[in-house]
């Protein structure tokens, strides 16, 4: 939960505004549409993981709804189907959404979506040029936000892309929260609330405290390069001043990142390497563990096999797997969290 200051209300009044009425009827999903507006903004390539069932496709709906520049909404795409938006994509700034990167068709169409958008967002441009190929993407300048469950990022994960290539250009962003109470409702947004683009990214810091962007910094660095990490960074810094209709760079800005991107701690937990220089692994039930107990604290043992539809002697089976995360309390039937998940959710601003 955010809790903004008093001293930043005014520097952040579109910011807490959003957070606060997505909250007032949706708790839990306030963060996740705030870290989205401002990861449009920054012509960030984002991917957010996160269970079903935890709002995700939400989010992006409002999203795609709201953006008022050009838009497109996709399920996947391949390195040979992007010759079909050339055109589209060319010098255009545009925001891309991918509901659920589990609908691609294929595991290739999947890990090539990522690959693809990582690059344009970040680069602007893609040229391959083969025998039976003609790609040629130029002054494209935009978003990309990719919606997926733990067992994709696994895939991901693994290849050989991830860290020379995709690691540095795409943020994480690990959304815990299941809904407490389900509502079908439409997410709220403030009316007429509308958010714009920067040309560039070097609004002069108006004032600027060193420990809090240290801060901020060495929260980034658990998921980028040291050179990476500040310039994404410096892009959301920028973004926020935007957000909040400012021309400079406020403490405002580097307190809300800040919180926001603490989000990035929990990477070092969920992506393991056995080696210095070697694959990511992702303990596929980590993620699901770590979002019940961020959500209800100590969670039945009833509720978890209705919510993932498992048995319950499986669940006792994955609870003795991961009791560096979760204990089970049978004569109560609830789970609860070990020292260890307390911390990591504390770090990560999720307790």
């Amino acid at each position: 939960m955010l809790r903004f200051p008093n001293k930043y209300r005014d520097d952040l009044e579109n910011a807490q505004l959003i957070y606060e009425t997505i909250e007032s009827s949706h708790r839990g999903l306030g963060k996740l549409v705030l870290f989205e507006v401002l990861s449009d903004i920054a012509n960030r390539c984002v991917l957010v993981v996160g269970c079903s069932g935890t709002g995700k496709s939400r989010v992006t709906d409002l999203l795609y709804g709201r953006v008022k520049r050009s838009k497109l909404k996709i399920d996947a795409i391949t390195v040979s189907g992007l010759k079909r938006f050339n055109k589209i994509l060319s010098y255009n700034d545009m925001t891309i959404v991918v509901d659920d990167l589990s609908k691609g068709q294929t595991e290739w169409s999947q890990m090539a979506t990522v690959s693809v958008f990582s690059s344009l967002c970040y680069t602007g441009s893609i040229v391959k040029i083969t025998g039976n190929l003609e790609i040629m993407i130029q002054g494209f300048r935009g978003s990309a936000i990719i919606n997926l469950q733990p067992l994709l990022l696994r895939k991901i994960a693994r290849l050989p892309e991830f860290e020379t290539d995709i690691r540095d250009k795409t943020i994480r962003y690990y959304h815990l929260r299941f809904p407490v109470e389900e509502n079908i409702n439409p997410l709220p947004f403030p009316n007429n609330l509308e958010w714009g683009y920067l040309d560039d990214f070097n609004l002069p810091i108006k004032e600027n405290n060193k420990r809090l962007y240290n801060m901020a910094f060495e929260n980034f660095r658990y998921e980028f390069s040291k050179a990476r990490a500040r310039e994404h960074l410096n892009a959301y810094l920028n973004a926020s001043a935007k957000l909040n209709n400012r021309a400079e760079i406020t403490r405002a800005d580097l307190w809300l990142i800040y919180q926001l991107s603490k989000n990035f701690r929990l990477e070092h937990n969920v992506l393991v390497k056995k080696d210095l220089e070697g694959a990511r692994q992702l303990d596929r039930n980590v993620l699901p563990i770590l979002s019940a107990i961020a959500t209800y604290r100590a969670p039945r043992v009833k509720d978890l096999c209705f919510r993932f539809g498992i048995k319950k002697t499986r669940l006792y089976e994955i609870l003795t797997d991961v009791t560096d995360y979760a204990l089970l309390v049978k004569n109560k039937g609830v789970v609860i969290p070990t020292d260890t998940t307390r911390e990591i959710l504390k770090e990560s601003g999720e307790w």
